[in-house]
């Protein structure tokens, strides 16, 4: 490296080190993401944040956003895209701050269905893992089961060399069983129906199944495939990649009602069945290619009745009538058309005591912002008579009163992450683990000393504020410093005087202590000197501590004092080479010299013996 460069280098250094703290903070979160959140005391979660389009308070349902974003749904790959735990299940509150972040469970892996389920009449979390890494336990996926801790409760794997699909896990009324989705590649022959000629092909195929959820007892299972002919699928398998089995059926959700059958909603044939839960057998069949029903009132499209549906629920069931639930996605990944009309919630009637039977649109709920769902999606009933559209896409989230004004609208604030479906859910979590707190020193612009302290609790619901203490461990002293009301998942506080050592209290609305964090060292900012602290834990103390715009200037003063060492340096490097010069040139002319007397002496010698006398000159 040149001189030149080591100065520019040397005064560079200082002109850095002036730039306010403010632009080093925009460009970390430049290069960070900003539709991920940032948590001091969680830096591990970086949870999607929301954009809030509208929401008003008074008229929508209470409750909690249950969603799982993600981000692929093959296998998990290395990617530089994303950092931390992002996908997973998640919950926030309406406003669209995390409540509870369980990406860290399961790194990398899509869970799907993330709900609030009652075991023993109290109330769980469950949703579907999807395919793990090769060559572990979990490469099939799994459905899990969490306590309000958080703890897992029971988890069940698929068996029989089949796979768990993600679209469904659902805990039945009783709390003792359970819905899935299951599937399997494999190679079927088949014939023809109009040539009776054999054909064979890798198929996907899809299946349910009702288990004990303790046992783990399979009390039901149903095969798309045994029962409903390929020729029914809308589905093209040149649409399919490359290697991949022909995804003919795709089930994409399953549901029983209180006479014991099952409502399978099939994607790709466009078509929902009533599957006897006694004989096996497709008791009617609504939509597709062979519809049991004539429909009525289905005006707003004019290509298709429903189709590419998703999340299909029985709401009532009697003798002459059922009223069933969809996400009528009308559109999948191969199939937008501009001109269809955009997604919607519909609620049927289905009038199966007479003949024809016929089927009648009587609630239609187009999506709000005129587009199209083309993966997941979801209808939910909320207690206060609403409803909620979950559209997939970023977590786009409407909820609707009766007549379908929408109240509430909302999405991710990233368009880097999807989510399959989305719930509105009463919860109340209570973590096994302690609050988590973090203190760093500072000082005001009055250079008083301050400690600011950061706190949250991954996953607790009943924080209403937080204490905060000061701990003299000499002394066995505890007091408290200061107290705020919770603000989202992470909360900052503010207080005067150095406290070396603290912890944070968590308490309810009522005033009870849930709990306490650990005991921690405040940080002290790297720029900083510490100067002699003794007992500094009061309030009003202001011990003589570098500020950090003395640590701004201790840096420029470095950076000035090594330039001068180096200016120096360079001044005596420069001295000696001339020095060395002119004594070089001495030595020569001092030789040259010697030279010339030596020529001289010879040459009187030469001519006569006296000569060298005369003159002086000796041998």
């Amino acid at each position: 490296m040149s001189f030149l460069s080591i100065v520019l280098f040397c005064l560079a250094v200082p002109c850095i080190c002036l730039l306010p703290t403010e632009q080093w903070h925009d460009s970390a979160e430049r290069w960070q993401s900003e539709d991920l959140h940032h948590f001091v005391t969680r830096p591990d979660l970086r949870a999607p944040k929301w954009h809030v389009i509208q929401i008003k308070q008074d008229l929508t349902e209470p409750g909690y956003l249950f969603v799982t974003p993600y981000s692929n749904l093959q296998r998990p790959v290395s990617s530089s895209l994303y950092s931390g735990h992002q996908i997973g299940p998640h919950i926030y509150s309406s406003d669209g701050e995390l409540v509870w972040s369980g990406a860290h469970l399961f790194p990398g892996q899509t869970t799907f269905d993330f709900k609030v389920a009652e075991l023993n009449s109290t109330p769980h979390l469950t949703f579907a893992v999807g395919s793990g890494p090769l060559n572990t336990q979990y490469t099939a996926g799994f459905n899990i089961i969490l306590n309000s801790s958080y703890h897992l409760v029971e988890s069940h794997s698929p068996t029989g060399g089949t796979d768990v699909d993600l679209h469904e896990f659902t805990i039945l009324g009783d709390g003792k069983s359970a819905l899935v989705t299951r599937q399997r590649a494999e190679a079927v022959t088949y014939h023809d129906t109009g040539t009776g000629e054999p054909w064979k092909h890798l198929m996907l195929q899809n299946g349910l199944e009702e288990f004990d959820i303790y046992s783990g007892r399979t009390i039901f299972e149903w095969w798309a495939h045994d029962h409903i002919s390929p020729s029914e699928s809308t589905f093209d398998a040149s649409k399919q990649g490359p290697g991949l089995p022909w995804d003919w059926y795709h089930i994409s959700s399953i549901d029983k009602d209180d006479q014991g059958d099952y409502l399978v909603s099939i994607r790709h044939t466009n078509a929902i069945y009533l599957v006897s839960g006694s004989t096996r057998k497709i008791l009617w069949q609504l939509g597709g290619k062979k519809s049991s029903f004539k429909l009525e009132g289905f005006h707003f499209s004019s290509a298709l009745s429903f189709g590419r549906q998703h999340d299909a629920r029985i709401r009532l069931r009697n003798s002459t009538v059922t009223i069933i639930s969809i996400f009528n996605n009308a559109a999948d990944e191969n199939s937008v058309d501009e001109d269809d009309e955009p997604s919607s919630l519909l609620e049927m009637a289905l009038y199966t005591a007479q003949s024809p039977m016929i089927a009648k649109v009587i609630r239609h709920v187009p999506r709000p912002n005129r587009g199209r769902t083309t993966i997941g999606g979801n209808y939910q009933y909320l207690p206060n008579g609403n409803v909620l559209g979950a559209w997939g896409d970023n977590a786009y989230i409407t909820e609707h009163l009766p007549s379908g004004k929408v109240v509430y609208e909302t999405s991710f604030l990233s368009t880097r992450f999807l989510n399959y479906r989305a719930y509105k859910l009463p919860w109340i979590g209570r973590p096994s683990d302690t609050p988590v707190v973090k203190a760093l020193a500072s000082t005001t612009k009055g250079r008083d000393l301050t400690t600011i302290f950061y706190v949250s609790w991954n996953g607790a619901t009943e924080v209403s504020k937080w204490n905060f203490y000061s701990a003299d461990l000499g002394d066995f002293d505890v007091r408290r410093v200061g107290s705020t009301i919770k603000n989202g998942f992470e909360t900052s506080y503010v207080v005067r005087g150095h406290h070396a050592i603290v912890f944070a209290e968590a308490i309810d609305k009522d005033g009870n202590s849930l709990s306490n964090s650990t005991l921690v060292s405040t940080e002290l900012p790297l720029s900083w000197h510490k100067v002699d602290f003794e007992d500094d834990d009061t309030e009003d103390s202001s011990h003589d501590i570098n500020t950090p715009q003395h640590g701004h200037f201790k840096s420029v003063l470095v950076g000035v004092m090594v330039l001068i060492v180096l200016v120096l340096l360079y001044a005596r490097k420069l001295f000696l080479e001339r020095t060395l010069r002119r004594a070089s040139r001495y030595l020569q002319q001092r030789k040259r010299a010697k030279d010339d007397d030596r020529d001289i002496l010879r040459f009187a010698e030469a001519r006569t013996g006296s000569f060298a006398q005369g003159t002086g000159f000796q041998r």
